[in-house]
């Protein structure tokens, strides 16, 4: 029987060596790098220009539904009607993010907007989930609409039915008159949700689905069909608030304005004043200076003529008395009829 050999110390240490070296060039494998944490959305950068361009139009200060505000800090927080907005560090329990991804598209927010993407409500959410960090004094507004044009107050241009109708003055009266109590700023009084006074409600659906004014298509305005609904209890303005029922020539006036586009006018305090071009006249040789082409026009129109030129002593007098309220002295009348120069009139 063959009894096997017992390595020496030599040889086992050796032999212990040779062993390590074989498992050292096995190297684990490395570990995974540590993946950095997602910074938290920025609320100037991240979510105040989702709030400017969807939510503050409703929830601002010029119209707040649902007595919720959401230009503020203040306002975020304190919530509306159906209690509070955020719930700082719950952005799923919060009512904002659950309105946002709402299934029933007549309920989910914004309305009458299109949804908002997936990227921006997973912002929101996360904006929220972060505590809904919002630096101190910083309101979010409403997108400013563009600057209007310079409009000028020229010649009526006739259309199919007449001279074209002014918002300023033609609608805005009747609207004013017979609308705005109930359609207009004042929140507490105003029904249905609709605003006749701010273009974008007045021109977008309702929670109805219907329009109040489609620009171009009288025969679809809900606003028409309720001035001149058969049913009185339907009509417009409604029995209940005392006021009459529009004229014929009102009714007209808001089906040809719609009829040629529904074109709205901001205040005429807010209209940038421009030079208009001087009507053409008949009598080309009566207007004196551009004003006086103006008012030629208009009498024109009316089928008249002007009156005989007053003479010198007259229109002094006249002059004098706008001005001063008194008749011209002597010494005044005697300089006047003296001065043959053209200007004498506006010395």
């Amino acid at each position: 029987m063959r009894i096997p050999r017992v390595p020496g110390p030599v040889a086992a240490i050796a032999l212990v060596a040779s062993v390590s070296a074989a498992l050292g060039s096995v190297r684990a494998p490395a570990a995974p790098a540590p993946v950095a944490p997602r910074p938290s959305p920025d609320f100037v950068r991240d979510v105040q220009p989702i709030l400017t361009a969807s939510c503050v139009r409703c929830h601002g200060p010029r119209k707040t539904e649902g007595e919720l505000r959401l230009d503020t800090h203040a306002g975020l927080l304190k919530g509306g009607e159906a209690g509070p907005a955020v719930v700082p560090g719950d952005g799923e329990g919060s009512r904002l993010y659950q309105l946002l991804v709402e299934k029933d598209p007549d309920k989910r927010m914004p309305r009458r907007k299109p949804a908002l993407s997936a990227a921006q409500i997973e912002t929101v959410r996360r904006w929220i989930d972060a505590g809904a960090s919002w630096p101190e004094g910083v309101v979010v507004k409403a997108p400013s609409p563009p600057p209007p044009p310079a409009v000028a107050v020229a010649p009526e241009t006739p259309g199919a039915d007449g001279p074209r109708v002014s918002f300023n003055k033609d609608v805005r009266p009747i609207l004013a008159d017979n609308c705005y109590a109930c359609h207009g700023p004042d929140r507490n009084r105003r029904q249905k949700d609709l605003r006749l006074d701010l273009e974008e409600v007045a021109t977008a659906p309702l929670p109805s689905h219907a329009v109040a004014i489609v620009p171009g298509h009288p025969e679809t305005s809900a606003l028409l069909q309720r001035v001149t609904d058969p049913d009185e209890q339907r009509r417009m303005p409604h029995v209940s608030s005392g006021k009459p029922r529009l004229t014929a020539a009102q009714i007209d006036t808001l089906r040809r304005w719609i009829a040629e586009g529904a074109r709205w006018e901001p205040h005429w305090s807010y209209i940038r004043p421009a030079r208009p071009t001087p009507p053409v006249v008949k009598d080309a040789r009566w207007p004196r200076n551009p004003v006086d082409a103006f008012v030629l026009a208009r009498i024109e129109n009316a089928g008249l003529t002007p009156s005989p030129e007053a003479d010198r002593r007259e229109l002094l007098r006249r002059l004098s008395f706008d001005l001063t309220g008194l008749p011209p002295a002597p010494e005044e009348i005697r300089a006047f009829l003296a001065d043959t120069s053209p200007e004498a009139y506006e010395r």
